[in-house]
Order: structure tokens, then C-alpha cells, then sequence
């Protein structure tokens, strides 16, 4: 099966049981792949809900980030005020009881998202909770794992976990406790292969250009950028979508000027080698200044 449908097979599954790791390479397409195809695959049949652990320190600061998440997802139908009502309601309840003490009476007054619970579906749809960025949460690995086991085993909330897999496994103070815990919580591991050529089709198909003509220009010069993206062997699709926006600035400025631009293919080249190379930390700087776009490509 291709990635895709695997996920779409577990996504779809009545009763899972655990969470599925999609893995690779930074920038190979992982979180592309659940934004766009997974995403519009499950279009009216589940409500696929991304959270990014990047920089998160705490277990509360993930049931945090998950609640907001849920929250904004349940309200895509506008659905916000009968959500805020039934917290408004709970609020003032509680804030009522005499009995409790008064600092519990004031938390729960104050944090009406107390009162939100989360459930493993919206309006009958099944609720597929993304957890992105594993490997670069500050949390450790064993409690970090122990919170998601705590969606998908507890909450019967269907789980895909997208991490660079290697990056732990080289880091002596998480690897033991990761293989150890991994198979208690993920039952499945699909390591992403991409196909980089419909992956950069789709990106500057989707492209929203600011400058007038210039997604017609990148679509002729579609081969500049995947010949760039391969000879530069930092295969990422980031930063071929970060490159996309830069250069439309150079394309605007060339507009302004009378040179055809049809010699702007070359300098797109130029532009795209020395943007990678950068970004790869392969362009340095010598006794005789920079290395320029042929260098690069030597």
C-alpha cells in the first residue's frame, strides 16, 4: 500500500489499538502529506486535528494545546456560542457552590475551558488527533509518550504520531526509553518515501502569487527548481516552499525594469543554488569571496 492509504486504512479502522508513527527525514514531506492529501481524503468524514510539539516543556502545556485545537476545530461550523454558553454555564454553577474553596471557585470561574471535554468525535465525526514534531518536544520522551498514550488508549482518540524516528534513536538519553515505551503505544510505523517531483507539482499548484505572472513563470521553470532540489542534496521540502516566496520579490523588482524575462530562468538557477546551498550550510565563504552557482553545482 502507499503511505496515503495506510493512513487512510487506519484512520477508517473501527476499533485501532494505538496510535501509528509516520516517519523520515526532515522536510521529506511528512506534515505536507497530512495537511493536504490525508486532510482532503477524510474531507467530510473526520475532523483531522494537527498538533505541533515543537518547544512545548510541559505534559499541561500538550492538554493545553490540544484542548485550543479541538476547540477551534468544533467551532469550523460555527458552533462557538452554544460552546461558550455551556462554559458560561459551568462557570457560574461552580462559582456558586459555597462549599468548595474559594481559590477552586475563582480557577474555575476564570478558566471556562475547564469545562470543554474532549471527545474522540464532532458532531458523529471520528476525531483524528496529529501529533507533529515529536522529536524536537522538551519533554521527556517517556512522559511525553505517556500523555499521547493518554489520547489514543483512554480517550479512543485515533492517533498519528509524525516524527524524524532516527533523531531519537541517535540521542543517548531518550533511545532506550523510546524502543522500550514505543511498543506499548505505536502498533504501527510507516516510514514515508516521497515522490519529491509531485510534491513541489503540488506546492506550486497551490501557490497563491502576489506579483501578477509569476506563478505562470514558476510553472514553466518548474525543472530550474527540481533540478536545483536534487543537485543540492538537501531534499527539503521547506525550504523549496520558503525559496518559492522569496524569489517572487526578485520576480516583482525584475518587473520593474525593461530586461526580458526570459533571461530570468538563469537567474532563477543562480538564486535557487545559492538558496539551498545556504540553507545546507555549504555556501562559504573563500579567499576569493563566495562560491558562485557553478561552483555549487561542481
Amino acid at each position: 500500500m502507499k503511505t496515503l492509504e495506510e493512513l487512510l486504512y487506519y484512520c477508517e479502522e473501527p476499533e485501532p489499538v494505538g496510535a501509528v508513527l509516520l516517519t523520515g527525514e526532515w522536510g521529506c514531506g511528512k506534515t505536507y502529506l497530512i495537511d493536504n492529501e490525508l486532510k482532503a481524503s477524510l474531507k467530510d468524514k473526520a475532523c483531522l486535528i494537527r498538533i505541533s510539539l515543537f518547544g512545548i516543556t510541559t505534559i499541561d502545556g500538550i492538554h493545553m494545546a490540544v484542548k485550543q485545537a479541538w476547540i477551534s476545530e468544533y467551532n469550523r461550523d460555527k458552533k462557538w456560542k452554544s460552546v461558550a454558553e455551556k462554559a458560561q454555564q459551568g462557570k457560574e454553577f461552580v462559582g456558586k457552590l459555597e462549599f468548595l474553596p474559594e481559590w477552586v471557585r475563582g480557577i474555575a470561574t476564570t478558566d471556562w475551558q475547564a469545562f470543554i471535554e474532549i471527545t474522540n468525535t464532532i458532531e458523529e465525526k471520528p476525531v483524528i488527533l496529529v501529533f507533529d514534531d515529536l522529536e524536537r518536544c522538551k519533554i521527556k520522551i517517556v512522559d511525553l509518550l505517556g500523555a499521547i498514550n493518554d489520547y489514543s488508549e483512554n480517550k479512543k482518540i485515533k492517533t498519528i504520531i509524525i516524527a524524524d524516528e532516527e533523531k531519537i534513536l541517535n540521542r543517548e538519553n531518550d533511545k532506550k526509553d523510546y524502543s522500550d515505551f514505543k511498543e506499548k503505544i505505536i502498533f504501527q510505523t510507516i516510514k514515508l518515501e516521497s515522490n519529491y517531483d509531485e510534491i513541489i507539482d503540488n506546492i506550486i499548484l497551490q501557490y497563491q502569487e502576489t506579483e501578477k505572472g509569476y506563478l505562470e513563470f514558476i510553472k514553466t521553470n518548474t525543472h530550474v527548481i527540481k533540478q536545483i532540489f536534487y543537485e543540492s542534496e538537501y531534499n527539503n521540502i521547506r525550504t523549496a516552499k520558503a525559496l518559492l516566496s522569496s524569489f517572487e520579490r526578485v520576480y516583482g523588482e525584475w518587473r520593474k525594469t525593461t530586461i526580458s524575462t526570459t533571461r530570468l530562468e538563469n537567474v532563477l538557477y543562480s538564486y535557487s543554488a545559492i538558496y539551498f546551498a545556504n540553507k545546507a550550510n555549504a555556501y562559504k565563504k573563500t579567499s576569493y569571496g563566495y562560491y558562485d552557482h557553478k561552483e555549487i553545482r561542481e
